[in-house]
Formats: C-alpha cells, structure tokens, sequence
C-alpha cells in the first residue's frame, strides 16, 4: 500500500507540473515543475519521505530501464552522430571540464567560510 501511496505522490507531482506548465510564462518542462513541487513539499513536511520512498527505491532499481528510450532514440540518429563525432566529443570534454573547474571552485569558496 505504501508504495501506491508513494507512487500516486511522485505522478501527481508530475501531473500538477505538466499541468501549471500550460499556465506559467516560463520554458521549464512540466516534469522539472513536478520535481520541484515534488522538492518543496518534502522540505516543507508538506509530504513524508516515508510516503515515497518505497516509490523512489522502485525507480532507482529499475533506472537502467528508464534510459531504453533515450538509448534507441540515439540510435536513429547513428549516422548523424557519425557525421558529427568530433564536435560531440570536443564538446563533451570541455563541458566536463568546465563542471570540473567550476564545481571545484564552488567547494573550494564554500570551504573557506568553514575555516
């Protein structure tokens, strides 16, 4: 019962944010809206971590599975990805670099108000 109960939490969360996406003047996809609603109704109490949990635990060992889409969906565009291989490695690299420096500056800005 418990993972219903967490379930019918974690989609409609996404069903409101599919739907305040209709309504709000901003480019957010509705799933990012239902995961910040989702975020701010367990910071605020307003929903127990308890009550999705079980949810989140089913999704989270079921994850490989969520990515069969994404993969067959690169997989139709294989020859323009073949085309194209050296500007998505070049710029897959430096957006790595750049999250690596980057968040290695925020932790070391961050750690400096501890000392």
């Amino acid at each position: 019962m418990r993972l219903i109960k967490g379930l019918v939490i974690i989609f409609g969360c996404l069903l409101a944010g599919e739907f305040l996406a209709g309504y709000i003047p901003l480019t957010l996809p509705g799933n990012v809206i239902g995961m910040v609603l989702l975020f701010a109704g367990l910071s605020s109490g307003m929903i127990a971590l308890e009550d999705v949990d079980a949810a989140g635990e089913l999704f989270l060992d079921n994850l490989i599975l969520l990515f069969v889409p994404l993969s067959v969906g690169i997989m139709r565009y294989f020859d323009l990805l073949a085309e194209e291989i050296l500007s998505v490695v070049v710029v897959g690299l430096v957006g790595y670099l750049l999250l690596f420096l980057f968040s290695g500056k925020l932790v070391d800005l961050l750690n400096r108000g501890d000392s």
